[in-house]
């Protein structure tokens, strides 16, 4: 297996205040974590790292000091996630057939984690992460319930999620990737099925800055 990894950092930060991706977590940035996260695994051979255009120098500087142990490389991302994770994909060596995508805003991920994702994924054509929701769901139009969904159906999604190299290519070459918001639901919307793993509740996405409660800091 030949591995490649896409790390999502191209958001504008508007619901954090400012770009969380430089926002330090004791001592590090969060994206610096986050990629370091990914440093020992050894089934990766290289790994793209999206970001802003006005951040790809910092970015660079920032993973140099990281003496990341595999190949990366800084590059500008798309307008929305969707499009910088294509770009991601496309900015990888075609020899890599399998790709493993994920968020640079969840710095708390766990190597055993990564490794149980990995092995879950041999002979999948695409693995998702998921947990419970711990929440009552309701389906509200105007105001008003209009039903309770059961929530033992209902599950959270995270990242990093894996997928053939040639599953991507072809959502790509057939869909509008605009329409989704994260590549599972582009490999669902082929009609090919995608398996998924129990995640880690502590795998959180930072979004707020309420998101980084000292429950999860280091």
């Amino acid at each position: 297996m030949k591995l490649g990894l896409v790390i999502t950092a191209a958001g504008k930060s508007k619901r954090f205040g400012e770009n969380k991706q430089f926002t330090k977590i004791s001592g590090d940035s969060i994206i610096a974590k986050t990629c370091m996260r990914f440093s020992n695994i050894h089934y990766i051979d290289s790994a793209i790292i999206t970001c802003q255009k006005k951040d790809i120098r910092k970015m660079n500087d920032l993973l140099t000091k990281c003496h990341l142990s595999y190949k990366w490389k800084v590059i500008e991302g798309g307008d929305t996630r969707a499009l910088s994770v294509k770009e991601g994909v496309y900015a990888l060596s075609p020899e890599l057939n399998q790709v493993m995508i994920h968020d640079g805003a969840r710095p708390f991920i766990t190597e055993n984690f990564i490794y149980r994702l990995i092995k879950g994924s041999q002979g999948a054509d695409a693995l998702i992460p998921v947990i419970p929701t711990r929440d009552t769901l309701k389906i509200v139009e105007n105001g008003i319930v209009i039903k309770t969904i059961d929530r033992n159906q209902i599950k959270k999604v995270q990242t990093p999620q894996v997928f053939k190299r040639e599953i991507l290519n072809e959502a790509y070459r057939k869909l509008d990737i605009t329409n989704f918001t994260d590549e599972s639901g582009m490999v669902e919307s082929l009609g090919i099925p995608v398996k998924t793993i129990e995640g880690e509740i502590e795998n959180i996405k930072i979004t707020y800055p309420s998101d980084l409660s000292k429950s999860f800091l280091e």
